[in-house]
């Protein structure tokens, strides 16, 4: 545009003078509307940003927009993401059927005291009690006494009883010398997983899995999601091996979850801000990934557009100028014209 302005002011140097050329070049300068182009990405993210945020997704900047815009692949961290980083009780299985309330009281009131992953399932539906020489006994479990009744909760084999046969973990359950059961915790997958999954297909983006757990559990929960590529057994130094391998399968590479491996861009509930692109999530579930993913799709196409409609507004501008049609002052009006049209497409 600059060239466009400089040589309209030079053909009315030959034409009209020195004066007329610079009257001009001013008024071409100006119906170019440079502060439209510049304001059209910044206009653009900001609203982005304000649709968003009801939905808790945040978008700092146009590089992480751009980045978006072109992935394929998405590696998902199995805990926070499809699942909710916590267990919940699958099932009981009590030696008496009669004794099955029992089972889950005493396990979930002993377990207010366990600081083992499987505590919170386990206490997540009971209340709790008097509890007194409470020890944790390494590799087996706890025992103690709750409401002065004697209870130990742990390894299936230390409490003497049989363990189900499943792909997840069970503890046994002894009351007053007497076992009452077992009960079974499973990954907590999140409700909507496999619609979400869905809709992340639909955007041309491939899900693939990574959890530390075994090959039974993340083939199930890839399963229930609808999740084809899947790798188990993979701790988080091994995520970079992992966004690597992909990459070098020329996919562009979006990671969601605690996944920090150097992808094309992160999208993560982690309060803390990476200089590499990213968008910042409340929480990594992966319906709320996919909605970011979505938002910032929507919002690279909006300053896209605004950003042609400012070339376009621009362009038309200078051409009306230099022909000396309009003034410095009619320059001016197009210009403030053309910007608040910019706005309006950076903002719908």
């Amino acid at each position: 545009m600059l060239i466009a302005c400089v040589g309209g002011a030079a053909t009315w140097w030959f034409i009209d003078g020195p004066t007329e050329a610079a009257t001009t070049g001013l008024a071409a300068l100006i119906a170019a509307g440079p502060g439209a182009l510049v304001v059209a990405g910044p206009i653009g993210v900001a609203t982005g940003n304000r649709l968003a945020a009801p939905e808790g997704i945040r978008f700092p900047s146009l590089a992480a927009l751009n980045a978006v815009d072109r992935v394929d692949t998405l590696v998902l961290n199995q805990a926070g993401t499809v699942t909710t980083g916590r267990l919940r009780v699958l099932s009981t299985e009590p030696v008496d059927p009669a004794h099955e309330r029992n089972l889950r009281w005493f396990a979930g009131a002993l377990a207010h005291a366990w600081p083992d992953e499987m505590a919170h399932a386990l206490r997540a539906s009971t209340g709790r009690g008097r509890l007194a020489d409470v020890e944790i006994v390494d590799g087996r479990g706890i025992r103690g006494s709750v409401d002065r009744h004697p209870v130990r909760v742990g390894a299936p084999a230390w409490i003497g009883v049989a363990a189900p046969e499943t792909i997840w973990s069970s503890v046994g359950v002894e009351v007053d010398g007497r076992t009452l059961g077992t009960v079974t915790v499973a990954d907590d997958v999140r409700p909507g997983a496999a619609e979400a999954i869905g809709r992340l297909k639909k955007l041309g983006i491939e899900p693939v899995l990574v959890s530390g757990g075994s090959a039974e559990t993340t083939q199930y929960i890839a399963d229930v999601t609808g999740i084809d590529q899947y790798h188990p057994l993979i701790a988080p130094e091994s995520h970079p091996a992992v966004v690597q391998g992909l990459t070098d399968q020329h996919r562009v590479v979006a990671t969601a979850g605690d996944v920090r491996a150097g992808a094309a861009v992160r999208l993560h509930g982690s309060d803390t801000e990476d200089s590499d692109p990213h968008i910042h999530l409340d929480d990594s579930a992966i319906a709320r990934v996919v909605s970011a993913i979505e938002r910032g799709r929507a919002t690279r196409r909006r300053v896209r557009r605004a950003t042609g409609v400012a070339m376009t507004v621009s362009a038309i501008g200078v051409a009306v100028a230099i022909t000396a049609v309009i003034g410095p002052v009619g320059a001016a009006s197009f210009a403030l014209a053309g910007s608040a049209l910019v706005v309006a497409v950076a903002t719908t």
